[in-house]
């Protein structure tokens, strides 16, 4: 399991709003899966980050060591109790930056962190998928070389181009509505 931002914060014990920023609620139970209790604040921060992977068990292992880029968004502080953090913050827009993000549960089943963007980097992406069909024993699959959004756009104009009419269409645009 993996929560981002918001997920994760559901992944904890409890979510604390004292201040009423989200609710009129003043505390709400979370899922409980990661011994971690969240308390927002009114102020809101968001930031680019570059990150390093630093847990290397479960769902991460052989990942430790990759940076990553992504972005933050916080409103309030995470509490995290006898977690293994997973991430090390290296650079913000300020700056080199040395601060923990997100936690990891003790058998490695089970992570969350504030990365926006967590799944855009390609290198993580494929060796994280790699390493779960490993897990579960099916074989190792030959990762796509084209990623990214062009390669998302390519699959779409195909897809747009063998459920239209597409002479119809080209004939329309030279002729005109009318011709």
């Amino acid at each position: 399991i993996i929560g981002i931002c918001g997920g994760y914060q559901m992944l904890g014990k409890s979510i604390l709003d004292p201040h009423g920023v989200e609710s009129a609620e003043k505390e709400a139970p979370g899922l409980g899966l990661l011994n971690v209790v969240t308390d927002f604040t009114p102020e809101k921060s968001t930031s680019q980050v570059k990150i390093k992977v630093l847990a290397n068990k479960g769902l991460l292992e052989g990942l430790k060591g990759q940076e990553l880029v992504g972005y933050e968004i916080h409103m309030g502080k995470m509490d995290c109790k006898e977690e293994t953090p997973t991430f090390q913050v290296l650079e913000t827009p300020q700056g080199k930056a040395d601060y923990f993000d997100g936690t990891l549960n003790a058998p490695g089943t089970i992570f969350g962190t504030y990365l926006h963007g967590l799944f855009h980097n390609s290198n993580f992406r494929q060796a994280l998928l790699a390493h779960l069909r490993q897990q579960v024993g099916l074989p190792e699959k030959e990762m796509a070389t084209i990623t990214g959004k062009e390669y998302q756009y390519d699959r779409l104009a195909e897809a747009i181009r063998s459920s239209l009419d597409m002479e119809s269409i080209y004939k329309t645009i030279e002729t005109g509505v009318n011709g």
